[in-house]
Parts: C-alpha cells; sequence; structure tokens
C-alpha cells in the first residue's frame, strides 16, 4: 500500500451457502493485470463441497484506498467465472498473460443423470480493454 503497512483481507466469506457467493476455494494462482496504468489482480482458485463434485473460480481485485476490493462485472457483467463439474473431470482453469486469455474446460449439467457431461470446446475468454470478454 502506499502507506507501507502490509495488509491482509479474508477473501472467503465463510458463509457461501447462505451468501450464495462462491468464495471457498483455495487460491492456486494470482496474475498481476495492468490496465491503465492500475494493477489489477486475477485470482484462480479451486474447492470442493463434497459430493463428487468440485469447482474453479477466476475473480479480479484491486487495491483501492488501501482495501482489496472486488471487482464486479469484469467478465461480460459478471464478478466471476465459476466452474462445476464431477470431481473425476478437469476443469483447467488458466491464464496466460502472453495472450490474455483466460480458458477453462466446458461442462454442462445433465439433470437426467445427476452429472456433468464435457463439451468439446474450450471456454477462452480475451482480456479486452478493462474486460474478460468470452469468445464465440
Amino acid at each position: 500500500t502506499k502507506s507501507g503497512k502490509i495488509k491482509y483481507k479474508r477473501l472467503d466469506s465463510g458463509n457461501e451457502r447462505e451468501t450464495g457467493e462462491p468464495t471457498d476455494v483455495i487460491i492456486y494462482d494470482i496474475h498481476n493485470i495492468r490496465i491503465a496504468d492500475e494493477s489489477y489482480y486475477l485470482l484462480l482458485g479451486w474447492g470442493t463441497h463434497g459430493g463428487g463434485l468440485h469447482h474453479s473460480l477466476a475473480r479480479v481485485y484491486k487495491i483501492k484506498d488501501e482495501e482489496v476490493v472486488l471487482c464486479d462485472s469484469f467478465f461480460d457483467g459478471e464478478k466471476y467465472i465459476q466452474v462445476y463439474t464431477n470431481r473425476g473431470f478437469k476443469i483447467d482453469l488458466k491464464y496466460n498473460s502472453e495472450t490474455k486469455q483466460l480458458s477453462h474446460n466446458h461442462y454442462e449439467y445433465d439433470e437426467s443423470y445427476g452429472i456433468y457431461n464435457l463439451k468439446e470446446n474450450k471456454r477462452i475468454w480475451l482480456l479486452e480493454n478493462d474486460k474478460f470478454v468470452l469468445q464465440k
């Protein structure tokens, strides 16, 4: 921070089931993204609630007035990307800083069988100007 102090903030709400906000993940990757001479921080995380499922999450934060703040609408108008699937499948959420692409395997839930099915195409999100845009 500008004051030279090291601050921390719990990014896990601790009450995901009550708030509906997907925050209970282990952060496994952090990327500094520069936009208009400002630093933003892309955090990639993984978690599970049991039941044979797991999930990955991408969120972007910035430091404002010496506080860590979640950026809303960074992903096509949404605060985050969340991907759920069966624990046996890989989500493979990753960011390539050279191409400015965020990618992950794409799954759709099949209600009749109660499982997620892998779709053929990966989802690719490209950092354009000040947000990630899902590529068609």
